[in-house]
């Protein structure tokens, strides 16, 4: 039986709560709720998809069991909920991760799309917007705070807040009353009469008009970088209508657009639909982790050892200039990569750079890496040996690579040195 873990994690001053279930070597599926809910709404979804995905789930700031500043020491907009989430993602280490989108969370998140295309390996939007066709005629009220942040434009908003708003229009417009479970929305409604709750989600209300703004930069993305795309979208949401879900075909042709026959809390009723269509998704779209059942390794013929690890030994440990090889890690390199070094290991593009980086910096200019053994491999690991020293002058160190290659890239690299010489 899946087990959910219930975590904390300092970013700043915030201490964001979250759920995470899964395997620690499986894909990772960063879950991101929306208004007026927190990361129990996919209390449900996350049992669904744990035997084969890393799924985790924060409560974003002002949200559920987060903790963070009261509003007059914590600016609550959509721009700091994103910072505040960036902070978290690196906080646990992720690298690369799919997205799953929803109301709020579709604005936070294409945030970090946008900053860091290369971390994003697909992407799922649930009733998440980011076109204006998805605007319902609800919206008048919003619509008039944004352009006129009045205070009686902010009080006319706060209906927005009320239990019954939440209770009858946001969970009970086109959802089915028998499958649709009290237990969500009298949370929502607890946490909304928590002090001080009103006025942020108020405050949030207003920076809204900040997302719609965007709007444009986060279409450049898809149409740019072309992340693969599901979108299961409840038909009968009041506020995100069906037309916001088929927009993204606009800019992504092969996004995928299931419309599902319920509202705007479409896990509250389909979970276990909206889980199966997630299963299929990314079964196809990512990789399955090393080792897991039923998805054996593809054989690497295609792979040219001596050329990808000579790369590595010339373009990356024999590179001084810290521009060059940081493109050469990125291009060698997967970004979730692994460089196990004899007295450490790091993770990531940046952190193999930095390593690379301090190493080089012990070494004279004139220092030269050089192949001694054509690199050898098969089944995905690779082996090289090299020796190292001054240009000219008597070897200093001798070293062995052991990669381990997935897609032609480098997953994890093992280092061994030997500094008596050859």
């Amino acid at each position: 039986m899946t087990e959910v873990h219930y975590r904390t994690q300092k970013v700043g001053e915030v201490d964001i709560f979250y759920r995470e279930a899964g395997p620690a070597d499986a894909p990772v599926l960063l879950l991101l709720h929306g208004f007026p809910t927190a990361s129990h709404m996919f209390r449900d979804l996350m049992p669904e998809l744990a035997d084969r995905y890393r799924v985790i789930a924060p409560d974003l700031p002002g949200f559920g069991q987060t903790r963070a500043p009261d509003r007059s020491e914590f600016t609550y907009s959509f721009d700091k909920l994103a910072e505040v989430l960036e902070g978290f993602v690196d906080a646990i280490g992720l690298e690369r991760f799919a997205l799953y989108i929803f109301d709020y969370g579709a604005p936070t998140g294409l945030r970090l799309a946008i900053r860091h295309p290369e971390r994003i390996t697909a992407i799922i939007s649930q009733n998440g917007n980011a076109y204006e066709e998805g605007f319902s005629d609800e919206w008048g009220a919003w619509q008039a705070y944004w352009r006129d942040p009045s205070e009686a434009n902010r009080e006319a908003c706060r209906d927005s807040l009320s239990p019954e708003t939440i209770r009858n229009w946001q969970y009970g417009t086109g959802a089915d009353p028998e499958l649709l479970s009290p237990d969500g929305r009298e949370l929502d409604i607890a946490y909304m009469a928590r002090p001080g709750a009103e006025e942020v989600q108020l405050d949030l209300i207003l920076d809204y008009r900040s997302n719609v703004a965007l709007y444009p930069r986060f279409q450049a993305y898809f149409r740019k970088h072309q992340p693969p795309f599901l979108a299961v979208w409840g038909r009968h949401d009041p506020a995100f209508v069906p037309a916001g879900a088929l927009a993204y075909k606009q800019d992504l042709p092969d996004a995928e657009i299931h419309l599902l026959d319920t509202g705007h809390f479409a896990l509250e009723t389909h979970h276990r639909e909206i889980a199966q269509h997630i299963r299929d998704f990314l079964g196809r779209v990512l990789p399955e982790r090393a080792g897991s059942p039923g998805s054996p390794l593809a054989p690497p013929a295609d792979i040219d050892f001596a050329a990808l690890m000579g790369a590595n030994l010339e373009r990356v440990f024999g590179e001084h200039d810290p521009a060059r090889r940081i493109e050469a890690i990125r291009e060698l390199y997967a970004p979730d990569a692994i460089l196990h070094e004899p007295d450490r290991s790091v993770h990531g593009h940046e952190a193999v750079s930095r390593a690379v980086t301090e190493l080089l910096g012990h070494l004279p200019r004139d220092f030269v890496f050089t192949a001694v053994r054509p690199a050898l491999g098969h089944n995905g690991v690779g082996r090289l040996q090299w020796t190292a020293g001054p240009s000219g002058g008597p070897v200093a160190v001798t070293g062995l690579d052991v990669a381990h290659i997935e897609h032609g890239l480098i997953k994890t690299l093992h280092v061994f040195l030997d500094p008596q010489g050859a």
